[in-house]
C-alpha cells in the first residue's frame, strides 16, 4: 500500500538507498524520452513523450531534497558542496544545452537544482535569521530566471524540509509546488511523481549508485542530440 503524502509520519523514516537510485533511473528515462520526442521527432506538448517527461524534474527534485536532508541529519557534508558541484555542471552543460535547445534563456536545469540546493544550505546554515530571510528572497527572485521558476526551486527545499522536520506544512508546500509545476507545464502528469516518491518507503531495491553518471549524462545526451540534428557541427 502506497502511503499518502498527507501522512507525514512516514517521512520520519528513510527509504532504502537502492530505491532512491532506482527513482533516479526513472527520472533519467523520462527526461531522455522527453528530449528525444521534442528535439529529434519534433513532438509537441500533446505527445506521450512530453507527458512522460513531466515526471523527470519532480523526481530529480525529490531525490536531491531527500539526499540533502540525509547529509544535514548525518552531518556528513555541507549542502554548499552540492551547490558548487551543481553550479559547475550547469556551466559545463551551457554549450551543449544551447546547441540542442537553441536558446540561452531559460538556462539548463542544473541552475534550478543548484538554487534549490542553496535554499537547503541556507536552512541548515548558522546565518542569522534576517540573513536567511534575505537569502531566501534572493533565491526567490533568481528562481524566475530558471526552469520551473520558484515552484521548481522550492519543491527541492520542501522535500528537504519534509525529511528534516516532518510535518503537514512541508508536505503541503511540496504538494503545492508540484501542482504549480503541473499548471506551468499544462500537464497533470507531473503529479504522478508524488505516488512514485511516496512508494519509495514501501519498496526495497538494490540498485547501485553511479556517482558521476547522472551528472555527465545531461550534457552528453544534449550534445549527442545536437550532433544528430545538426551533423554539420562536426565539420
Amino acid at each position: 500500500m502506497i502511503p499518502a503524502i498527507t501522512h507525514t509520519a512516514v517521512f520520519a523514516s528513510r527509504p532504502h538507498d537502492g530505491t532512491i537510485e532506482f527513482v533516479k533511473w526513472i527520472a533519467l528515462a523520462a527526461m531522455l524520452v522527453d528530449h528525444a520526442g521534442a528535439l529529434l521527432f519534433d513532438q509537441g506538448t500533446s505527445s506521450f513523450a512530453y507527458r512522460i517527461g513531466r515526471l523527470a524534474f519532480p523526481l530529480f527534485a525529490f531525490v536531491l531534497g531527500y539526499k540533502l536532508s540525509v547529509k544535514a541529519a548525518d552531518g556528513s557534508s555541507s549542502s554548499l558542496h552540492t551547490v558548487k558541484r551543481l553550479f559547475l555542471w550547469a556551466l559545463i552543460s551551457f554549450v551543449p544545452f544551447y546547441l540542442a535547445m537553441e536558446r540561452l534563456w531559460t538556462p539548463n536545469i542544473f541552475f534550478t537544482l543548484s538554487l534549490g540546493a542553496l535554499a537547503c544550505w541556507v536552512a541548515s546554515s548558522p546565518l542569522q535569521k534576517w540573513r536567511k530571510q534575505l537569502a531566501y528572497l534572493g533565491i526567490f527572485v533568481a528562481s524566475f530566471g530558471c526552469d520551473y521558476y520558484a515552484p521548481g526551486v522550492f519543491l527541492i527545499f520542501s522535500v528537504y524540509a519534509l525529511y528534516r522536520w516532518p510535518g503537514p506544512q512541508a508536505a503541503a508546500a511540496a504538494l503545492l509546488c508540484c501542482m504549480a509545476i503541473a499548471y506551468l507545464t499544462s500537464s497533470p502528469w507531473t503529479l504522478l511523481a508524488i505516488p512514485i516518491a511516496a512508494a519509495t518507503h514501501g519498496i526495497r531495491m538494490n540498485v547501485p549508485r553511479l556517482k558521476w553518471f547522472f551528472y555527465a549524462v545531461y550534457p552528453l545526451h544534449l550534445l549527442a542530440i545536437a550532433l544528430l540534428v545538426k551533423p554539420g557541427l562536426l565539420q
